[in-house]
């Protein structure tokens, strides 16, 4: 277990949730109750972020989640959101905090990402949002989700980051007693390759919201809720990933038509090709009683290219490329460098014995 400190602004905030939960706090009411008082809390951070929050709507009108104003190639606002929010949308709007709607379209789809980058017809003269760090922020650290209002979508604590999420298998029923959520969650229903998981509750209606910590600067983008309690946003730095190498169109100059229908699209943008390296290796991260970080193989991917040369669930993972990492998103780092075909270099320990592996990289 990795424990850390909190500020004394949240350690005010627990107290304060602690002493308002009845002593029932497994009941779906006490858990809707913290979130309510978690949001009260943060109301001014929330409101600052969500400036720079827009909230995506379908031609239809009808709201599809939130989508976040960033700094584009050139200096232009572009706005990013869950790539589910925009998977079978045939036009869209954005609507600001102010009110009124822009039309929008798709500029990149990124499935390795989860991620999709849009850009508005009209000008909607909305500021780009912060961009913060994934290393600013530690396992126990508040993350609020922001949509368009002052009050937050939702408030949680990060579990972990950096984390790999395979695609379940399960069939079946997992609604006990509520506990998941829900009577027919099958677990992930896609592989995501790093993600913040946090425990606030949110739903699909808000994906594509701000996940920022409490400087109000965006660290993530919130994308997948797979049980309560389990929710997964994808990092800031991804988000500069979508970025980079985006050219948006610089937009006109004149009111939003906000009476028309948003057009259709004619053409969707051709879908980027995976050439990300692939590990097949999920990694837990874990503190030492000495203060030590070590990296553990928490599970294989069949068939991959480090279950191809004996790999094993359990490994202990002593260097890569020669060299021994402090935190997961320094060895992500490592390994998210190289191409597909590279060949990393790694060193694991298991049942007391070394062993030197040579792994060629596949293609994700």
């Amino acid at each position: 277990m990795i424990t850390r400190t909190t500020s004394l602004l949240s350690t005010a905030i627990v107290a304060t949730c602690l002493i308002a939960a009845p002593a029932a706090s497994a009941h779906a009411g006490d858990v809707e109750g913290r979130n309510e008082a978690l949001k009260r809390a943060f109301t001014s951070v929330g409101a600052a972020a969500s400036e720079h929050v827009v909230q995506l709507k379908s031609s239809r009108g009808s709201s599809i989640g939130y989508a976040v104003a960033v700094k584009g190639e050139g200096g232009a606002t572009v706005f990013v959101t869950a790539l589910s929010t925009v998977a079978k949308a045939d036009g869209l709007r954005l609507a600001p905090k102010g009110g009124g709607t822009f039309d929008a379209k798709v500029l990149k789809r990124d499935e390795d990402l989860a991620l999709a980058l849009l850009a508005a017809v009209d000008d909607p003269e909305i500021d780009p949002i912060e961009l913060g760090t994934v290393a600013s922020i530690e396992p126990g650290a508040w993350l609020i989700s922001v949509g368009n209002a002052d009050i937050p979508v939702a408030v949680g604590v990060l579990s972990a980051k950096g984390r790999e999420v395979l695609k379940s298998e399960r069939q079946a029923n997992l609604g006990i007693f509520g506990l998941f959520g829900g009577g027919d969650n099958k677990g992930p229903q896609r592989h995501y390759d790093a993600v913040l998981q946090h425990d606030s509750p949110i739903t699909k209606e808000i994906f594509g919201s701000a996940v920022v910590g409490e400087d109000g600067k965006l660290v993530g983008i919130n994308v997948d809720n797979v049980y309560r309690g389990s929710s997964y946003a994808i990092g800031v730095e991804r988000v500069r990933a979508l970025i980079d190498g985006v050219e948006p169109p610089k937009p006109a100059k004149r009111p939003a038509r906000i009476e028309r229908p948003a057009p259709r699209e004619t053409e969707k943008p051709a879908e980027p090709k995976g050439n990300r390296p692939f590990l097949g290796i999920a990694i837990e991260e874990r503190a030492e009683a000495n203060g030590d970080v070590s990296f553990i193989c928490d599970s294989i991917v069949a068939g991959g290219p480090a279950a191809k040369l004996g790999i094993k669930k359990g490994d202990r993972i002593l260097s890569v490329e020669g060299k021994t990492y402090g935190s997961l998103e320094e060895l992500g780092a490592v390994i998210g460098g190289k191409k597909p075909g590279d060949v990393l270099k790694m060193k694991v320990e298991r049942e007391g014995f070394t062993r030197d592996f040579e792994i060629t990289l596949g293609r994700r």
